[in-house]
Order: structure tokens, then sequence, then C-alpha cells
């Protein structure tokens, strides 16, 4: 009622929607929101987002030639990482000493998504780079720096953990008072990608055990993802659970994972507002690059996936299943839409 009605005789059926939401509604899924017949608003219109109207400025016009694809999927997270040491600076050992206690299970599913996209791949010709099990290492990835794919594809556990509370610790700076209070809570921090070794990595930090290469543990941070070069990158698929969670700042947008690819340079970026399910997230993604080829453009694909996923779930499922598996997707990106359908 307070977002849609005003719009509803404003725009009419089947128009383009460009979303750039601010604040809180930077998480919120516009797509599953039901208009005054009760239907979902991605059926209503073809909804995509960007960070800021500028973004529709960008000369990005997309890849040229033969699609080279990288794929990240179903990660050995107990996979033992070296290097482990006590150099590490507090900060950095504040976030995963909060992931204590997490467990990692495994998502075969995942292995299954990695295969469907090998067989888009084959069809359509692109160059496919998989790596699942053991390969799947966070040092892999920061090898692409410089030179990285059209396609990036991460399937595995995505995380956004709580604020850190405030540490109180004595200062040997006499001019500043007994005491100090610092609070490590930097929102890139606590954005995670997991990948080969994470599981390990978060049970040995969690003994006091530290390393001080980061790039290697298999927890990768927003805040490492920031520091690549992606700018080859037309499209990033985060596959995985709350990827679009982060800390909201008016004027700002999300702090976290999605702040991390846009800085690396990525175009676009598929990124999920909820938990996905590790079964029925396989279909979805393989529709959603086989209808890519098609239409060529990550936002308007995502628009007529989701939308059919979205009423063919609740006819067959129910109104929540919809909206709980093909609900939480949505593409942000940069550059001109094309003309539509």
């Amino acid at each position: 009622e307070t977002l849609l009605l005003p719009l509803e005789n404003s725009l009419p059926r089947g128009a383009r929607v460009i979303l750039s939401p601010d604040g809180d509604l930077s998480c919120l899924s516009f797509s599953v929101l039901l208009d005054g017949e009760q239907q979902f608003a991605a059926s209503r219109w073809a909804l995509s987002y960007v960070s800021t109207g500028r973004d529709l400025l960008s000369s990005s016009t997309g890849p040229e030639g033969e699609l080279r694809v990288g794929v990240f999927a179903d990660p050995d997270f107990a996979l033992d990482p070296a290097g482990y040491d006590n150099e590490r600076s507090l900060e950095e050992v504040m976030v995963p000493f909060r992931l204590g206690g997490f467990e990692l299970p495994p998502l075969p599913g995942t292995r299954e998504e990695s295969e469907r996209i090998a067989g888009s791949a084959g069809r359509f010709g692109w160059e496919l780079e998989s790596f699942t099990g053991e390969e799947a290492r966070e040092e892999t990835l920061h090898s692409f720096s410089g030179n990285a794919p059209d396609i990036l594809h991460f399937a595995t556990h995505g995380l956004f953990l709580e604020r850190q509370p405030a540490v109180e610790f004595a200062s040997r700076n006499p001019g500043a008072g007994q005491s100090h209070s610092a609070r490590f809570d930097n929102p890139l921090l606590r954005a995670l990608l997991t990948l080969s070794g994470a599981q390990t990595s978060i049970e040995k930090l969690a003994e006091g055990q530290q390393r001080s290469d980061t790039g290697g543990d298999g927890l990768v941070t927003a805040e490492e993802i920031s520091q690549l070069d992606l700018s080859e990158t037309w499209l990033a698929v985060l596959s995985a659970c709350d990827t679009a969670s982060g800390e909201t700042l008016e004027g700002e947008g999300v702090l976290g994972l999605r702040r991390g690819f846009f800085l690396a340079g990525v175009d676009h970026l598929l990124m999920t507002f909820w938990p996905i399910a590790d079964e029925q997230t396989v279909d979805f993604i393989d529709t959603f690059y086989s209808r890519l080829a098609e239409l060529g453009h990550p936002g308007l694909t995502l628009a007529e996936v989701q939308a059919e996923s979205l009423e063919a779930i609740r006819q067959e499922s129910g109104l929540a299943a919809a909206v709980l598996f093909a609900g939480p997707f949505a593409v942000s990106g940069s550059g001109p839409l094309p003309e539509q359908r």
C-alpha cells in the first residue's frame, strides 16, 4: 500500500521500472510486493536496480565475442589451509572470532549448479573455468585480479555478521584518559563468501590461531574483494545466502558484499536478499543463464525469469514458497539498458 499503490495509476502494466532505493529500502525485494490485484510487482512491471541514477550513464556495454566464465562451487570447507601464525592485527582477527561455532554444511546442490552452467557453456560456446571441491580456493580468486572472467559465479555460503560489541582497553596515551572503547565493526569485514578451507579456518581462529596472510583462509570478506581488480567482469553472480545484506546508511547504500564487488569494478551483480534453497536455486540459476544467452542483459534477464518463476511456484506450492524460492534474487548494475522487448 505504501510503495506500490501510488504508482499503479501512473505506470502502465509492462512498463520498465528502474529502482534506486536508499536506506533500509535497499534490503527489500520489490519483486515480491503485491499490487492491488494481489499480483507480484515482478509480474506487473519489468524491475531493475541501480545503486544510483548516474549508473545509467556508464558507457559499459558488456562483453564482445566469446564469454569467459569462472565458477566457484561446492568448496571443500574442511580443507586445511596452511600458514597460521600470530601476526594478524586485532581488527582482522575480530571478525573470524565472531564466527566461533559456525557450521558450514556441504552444499551438494552447488555442484549440480556448476554442472548445469557447464552445460550452458557448451551450448553457447562460452569458455568455462570451473573450480569445485579443493580447487574452489581463495587464492584462485585473487589470481584473477586484473584478468577476471566476463562472468564470475559463486555457489557457496554467504554470511553477514552482526556488529561486534565495544572492546574496553587501557590506553598508553596519558593525554587520552584512563581507558578507551573501540568497536571493530567495519561492515566490509563482516560480509563474507566462504571458499575451500573456511570451516577449518573458523575452528583454528576460534582456538586463537591466526595467520598473517588472509588471502588463503577461505573467508573472503567484502574488504578483500574491494581490493581486487575485477574491472573486466561484466557480471558477478553471488548464488549464496544473504549476499545483498549489509549495513545501510542513508545516501551511502549498503555496505557489504555488493559494495565490495562494485568497488572492485564489476558492472552487474546478481545478489540475494535472504537465505536461498540449495536444490531449488539450481533450476532458477540454470534458467537464468539459458535466458541470458538469449536476452544479453543480466537485469532484464532476471526480471523475466523471476516473474515467471514466482507465478509458477505460486500456482504449484503457494505464495510463501514462491517468495522464499524465487523472491530473494535481484540484479544491480550499470550502463545503458537495451530496448525493451
